[in-house]
């Protein structure tokens, strides 16, 4: 009878629903001891999965999920050699080339090609831009540096806020869209307008598009996506002289431009997604779940998204949510690495325009002098990833400044036409590419991620200061003529020396926080 009453009480005294068979009291009604014991071991696979430790036989991309704590803990269980995140490196990396597509028109479409008989139509033969005019050919060329400085200082920060591949989009497809305004030009002031928007739009989306890229990258494969871009940059700077090759006006030019940024934000819109790092610094579960299974994370997933918004919370004390400048007045050293950071760019874009504006002209076939000059910065491209993986990105800064100097230095001693003076400039020109490259690492690596996108954004503004002073170089070579070799040389040199300022970034997670930051240098803290 006691079986029976407990059975009366179980119909009775407790409604059916789903938690009422959970009662101990009524395991023994809808379950047999087969079920009983299939649960039992399915319970003690997934306690011993939970709580063992990884090996080498487990896949890479299966884990505790204790084990994932940071964004670079799932950068490093997929692998750096995972397919969808190479997909997703080489998409951003390739804007860099329809980039240099936009800028480096400029080369072609405003030069003078006389009657045009042997070269495209340019604006200066069709706007007859000669004599009082001539100077309305650099408006498009001045207005397009215009426009970088309101994309960087705008667009970038849109980017910390509203996420990557919401402002890449935009900045490819308004970017094909001015091109195509600009080859409908009916004058030379409305090309300026439409230059301008369009160099917003560029330098929004160059700028994304490299966070993006070092976001998506494991810290031992940071040394591929440098590379990357650097390649992709000479491959859209080779374009250029092609398109330009291939047309007979200026217009059909930019419509060549503007259709292949088309296609290739399409592209975009499929293989570029949002990135980890961002989605974590701004706590959307959502988009972290969605992301961990675009990517093929294996599950569970709400686990790993639960530990990584834990210790993102961790590493973001209340004042830091509450008032960024409160954080910045307690790491003043953080000041420090921005008024360094914002010297080094503006003293590679000074000595990299100035050196182009200072040294001679290549005679001969122009489109076989463009690409010439290209090729000057190839090796820098292909080396510095290699040096940056190797020696680390502090000392690559600073030596490759170091050798600048030097370089800059030695043809003051020695007669302008020899031979000693071209390798110097060559070789100069060489280090500046090489250090150019390594800033973009580096701003990458020292800046959070609550404000990566602003705080490069605000380094390549301001340093555009240093290429509008660029071209006064030749007016102290009229004062005296080895001062300008003298003045590149202590730029370098100054640059060479701050950069012992900064700390050192090589193979370490990238920083979610300010305190992550200053943590990186402690000897330097200043609180």
């Amino acid at each position: 009878m006691p079986r029976q009453t407990t059975i009366l009480r179980s119909h009775v005294g407790i409604k059916f629903n789903k938690s009422s068979f959970r009662r101990p009291t009524d395991n023994y009604i809808v379950t047999s001891p087969g079920m009983v014991h299939e649960q039992q071991q399915h319970r003690r696979q997934q306690q011993q999965l939970i709580t063992s430790e990884p090996n080498d036989e487990l896949p890479l991309n299966t884990v505790s999920p204790r084990n994932v704590q940071k964004p670079e803990d799932i950068l490093a269980n997929l692998g750096a050699r995972h397919r969808q995140l190479m997909m997703a490196i080489v998409s951003c990396s390739f804007v860099w080339c329809f980039g240099a597509l936009s800028i480096m028109s400029s080369a072609f479409t405003t030069i003078d090609c006389g009657n045009c008989t042997d070269s495209m139509q340019t604006i200066v033969s069709e706007f007859d831009l000669r004599g009082d005019r001539s100077h309305l050919t650099e408006w498009s060329t001045s207005f397009f540096m215009v426009g970088n400085m309101i994309g960087g200082s705008t667009l970038s920060c849109a980017a910390d806020r509203f996420g990557r591949r919401p402002l890449l989009l935009i900045c490819l497809s308004f970017q094909a869209v001015f091109a195509f305004l600009s080859s409908l030009s009916t004058s030379v002031g409305t090309f300026a307008i439409c230059r301008l928007l369009q160099g917003a739009c560029y330098t929004g989306s160059n700028l994304v598009a490299w966070v993006a890229a070092y976001e998506h990258t494991h810290t031992d494969f940071r040394w591929f996506t440098t590379f990357s871009f650097g390649v992709t940059w000479l491959i859209g700077y080779s374009m250029t002289a092609l398109f330009a090759y291939i047309s007979s006006t200026w217009r059909t030019m930019l419509v060549w431009g503007a259709a292949s940024t088309f296609i290739f934000t399409l592209w975009c819109w499929r293989f570029a997604p949002e990135t980890l790092h961002f989605l974590v610094s701004k706590r959307r579960a959502k988009g972290i779940h969605k992301w961990l299974i675009g990517i093929d994370y294996s599950p569970p997933h709400h686990t790993v998204v639960d530990d990584l918004l834990q210790t993102q919370n961790n590493n973001c004390s209340s004042s830091e949510k509450t008032s960024f400048f409160h954080e910045i007045r307690v790491h003043k050293i953080f000041i420090v690495y921005c008024l360094v950071q914002l010297y080094l760019w503006t003293c590679d874009n000074f000595i990299y325009f100035g050196l182009s504006l200072y040294s001679t002209r290549l005679a001969g076939n122009t489109y076989v002098n463009y690409l010439l000059m290209g090729a000057v910065e190839m090796p820098a491209y292909v080396l510095s990833p290699i040096f940056l993986e190797k020696y680390g990105t502090k000392l690559v800064v600073s030596g490759t400044h170091l050798l600048a100097s030097i370089c800059f230095l030695l043809p003051a001693f020695s007669a302008a036409d020899s031979w000693l003076s071209l390798f110097c400039w060559l070789l100069g020109k060489f280090s500046i590419s090489c250090s150019f490259m390594s800033l973009f690492v580096y701003a990458s690596e020292v800046f959070p991620t609550t404000i990566r996108n602003v705080s490069v954004g605000l380094c390549s503004v301001l340093s555009r200061g240093g290429a509008i002073a660029a071209p006064y170089i030749s007016l102290l070579g009229s004062i005296w003529p080895k001062s300008p070799m003298f003045l590149l040389a202590s730029i370098a040199l100054a640059a060479s020396l701050l950069t012992c300022l900064l700390p050192e970034t090589h193979k370490k997670p990238l920083p979610v926080s300010l305190r992550q930051t200053t943590a990186q240098s402690p000897d330097l803290q200043v609180s």
